[in-house]
């Protein structure tokens, strides 16, 4: 398996991250919205997420240890963070994680997921 490179996910930054308001606000990259069945919002952790954060969030995927995926199962970690801040690292990044386009159902599923990964 090679090193992740950021320009491994395809996205437009160049006008810098929007401001992210209430989790309703988030913007969408996509011209049609549609509704993130929890197998989609499976799907993307699969391709987008697991690698780096692992099938269950604990940042154990094959790349977690080199990039220091955090833990996202730790219930201080969930404790500490409002559903909108992920929402922000997830479309905008943060650190070494990379900002991902994608609509904001899916950005919700995916929270939703995370979540359910903290009560496990």
């Amino acid at each position: 398996m090679r090193v992740w490179r950021a320009n491994d996910h395809e996205q437009d930054q160049s006008a810098g991250p929007p401001a992210v308001g209430p989790l309703t606000d988030l913007p969408s990259n996509s011209p049609a919205p549609t509704t993130a069945a929890p197998q989609d919002a499976q799907a993307v952790w699969s391709s987008l997420c697991a690698g780096c954060h692992g099938q269950i969030g604990q940042g154990d995927g094959p790349m977690g240890l080199s990039v220091a995926a955090r833990n996202l199962a730790d219930p201080r970690w969930q404790s500490s963070i409002t559903d909108e801040q992920i929402a922000a690292v997830i479309t905008h990044g943060k650190g070494r994680m990379p900002a991902f386009s994608l609509k904001a159902d899916t950005v919700k599923s995916l929270i939703r997921l995370i979540r359910d990964r903290g009560t496990k």
